[in-house]
């Protein structure tokens, strides 16, 4: 795994949460096998960043639609859709409205059906730029049916 990709690890709570690499470390301790360790950084603000063996961190399943491209920053406004509740297994993509872009990274999502979230990794939406470069999904049609909400960014 390297630097910015998104995984599973396991926390010290031992139950396997979404984070991001922020750093990977290779020791030598032994000559035969060094081992690598990753500074993951969870996505549930309680468990923090701490750092992790590698036998600890596995593929995050769900993100592959966008693993070879660069995802480009949206703003409030843009029509996208996103996977509903995705941190609670959700894997359905529905249309929806980014409603603010978070300091820390994240996105506020609000859906065509009223439905909001507040707490949104933008590997779980996906926008028209993405589709453009990503022939895996194609969700233009939905996406281009949507409102547009004029904004500045």
């Amino acid at each position: 795994f390297e630097v910015g990709e998104v995984v599973e690890a396991k926390s010290k709570r031992g139950r396997y949460y979404t984070g991001t690499i922020h750093k990977k470390y290779v020791h030598h301790e032994s000559k035969a096998t060094p081992q690598t360790h990753y500074r993951v950084r969870f996505d549930e603000f309680s468990l923090g960043s701490i750092e992790v063996e590698g036998c600890d961190v596995r593929e995050c399943v769900g993100f592959e639609w966008c693993r070879p491209l660069v995802l480009e920053r949206l703003c409030a406004g843009d029509k996208v859709e996103a996977r509903y509740g995705y941190n609670q297994g959700g894997l359905l993509w529905y249309p929806a409205l980014i409603s603010r872009v978070r300091e820390d990274g994240f996105y506020s999502v609000k859906y065509l059906d009223g439905d909001q979230e507040v707490k949104v990794r933008r590997q779980n939406i996906c926008c028209t730029q993405d589709l453009k470069r990503s022939k895996e999904f194609n969700r233009t049609k939905i996406i281009d049916a949507l409102p547009t909400v004029p904004h500045d960014c």
